[in-house]
């Protein structure tokens, strides 16, 4: 009887080693957006995922990696839905694949090409959001309010 009593523990136990060696991944993203040219409006998008865990792991990513969603300021942010979005493992490109491991604080860039804006939407002010892919994740983060001639 004592033994049975002592197995909810033990598989418990394990339960929370298996926990620990394996690690909580928690990612941060920072984003920002440089506007190449006004008129048309072009942009280069630079994307950051930093570790914020306790322990390492490795990213996967692809040459594809960075892509972005407009989201119109004349209608309320909260859960609005992007007026448009750019993913680029939608797009044709080389399928070269990345690894990084990443320490606790470390951070890996990610960077698009010049990416032209004009005729994708109508001209206003819109908010970018950078969006990373990676691992089947994607993250996102604001790169602030861009005007779109």
């Amino acid at each position: 009887m004592k033994f049975a009593s002592r197995i909810p523990f033990f598989i418990l136990g394990l339960a929370a080693c298996n926990s620990a060696a394996t690690g909580p991944r928690t990612l941060g993203y920072t984003a920002v957006a440089n506007v190449v040219t006004q008129v048309p409006t072009q942009v280069e998008l630079h994307g950051t995922i930093r570790n914020d865990g306790s322990q390492s792991f490795t990213i996967h990513t692809g040459a594809c990696s960075v892509g972005y969603r407009l989201y119109s300021y004349s209608v309320v942010q909260s859960l609005a839905s992007p007026v448009y979005e750019f993913n680029p493992t939608s797009e044709l490109c080389m399928a070269i694949a990345y690894q990084k491991t990443l320490a606790p604080g470390d951070e890996y860039a990610m960077n698009s090409g010049p990416l032209t804006l004009s005729g994708v939407v109508a001209p206003g002010p819109y908010e970018i959001r950078v969006t990373m892919y990676h691992d089947g994740v994607v993250g996102e983060a604001s790169a602030g309010q861009i005007s779109i001639q």
